[in-house]
């Protein structure tokens, strides 16, 4: 009796896959639910201190909700991160796959693995590569290293490509801050895209013992 597995390296990119995106589509529904608890906790403190005057307890109140409002500045921190992440699950899998190649002592792109493995690509996947190393690399840089207001002439043509479809990124003096998720999702579904084409062409497969 015969049955499947699946290559190391393919499950392994699936599995890293799926980890970050259900962490990227459960964090609303987390944040939601802290925000709540938080929001019981504020008015049974208001309550117990304020000895039964209405006016207190809502002065009470306030300045707890009050206080509240920076967390809601962890939604960009945490965009943010889960945007580096992807990117370096996207990275980090090209070296490896570079590395399973002979391909040594160098920073490994797509490139270089089609020049040294000699496979091509479709047209539909070759775009994809394309915007992630001619767009996303060096909003990925920029979000990592220099988002402090300084933007570049090159940089924030980058970030006015980006932002004509995807609005929920922000920039204010030169500062990029993320409102929701859908971006990072896209690009994170173009890298995992790239890589399960490059297994297949390196015969990546799933395959059947007997």
């Amino acid at each position: 009796m015969g049955f499947s597995i699946i290559h190391p390296i393919r499950r392994e990119i699936d599995n890293q896959y799926y980890c970050i995106k259900t962490m990227i589509e459960s964090y609303p529904s987390f944040m939601n639910d802290w925000l709540f608890r938080e929001d019981e906790k504020y008015k049974m403190i208001a309550r117990e201190n304020a000895g039964g005057d209405s006016d207190v307890n809502h002065t009470i109140y306030s300045n707890l909700l009050y206080g509240k409002d920076v967390f809601y500045e962890t939604d960009n921190y945490f965009y943010q991160a889960v945007f580096l992440v992807g990117y370096s699950y996207y990275e980090s899998w090209l070296n490896k796959i570079g590395r399973n190649n002979k391909m040594l002592n160098e920073s490994i792109d797509v490139r270089k693995l089609k020049e040294n493995c000699g496979f091509g690509l479709c047209n539909e996947i070759q775009n994809k590569v394309n915007y992630l190393f001619k767009t996303v690399k060096p909003f990925r840089n920029l979000v990592a290293h220099n988002n402090n207001g300084t933007l570049k002439k090159e940089q924030r043509k980058v970030l006015n490509d980006i932002r004509q479809k995807y609005e929920h990124i922000d920039e204010c003096d030169g500062v990029v801050t993320f409102n929701d998720a859908e971006f990072i999702l896209d690009v994170l579904e173009m890298e995992h895209e790239i890589l399960l084409e490059i297994c297949n062409k390196l015969g990546y497969d799933t395959f059947v013992t007997k």
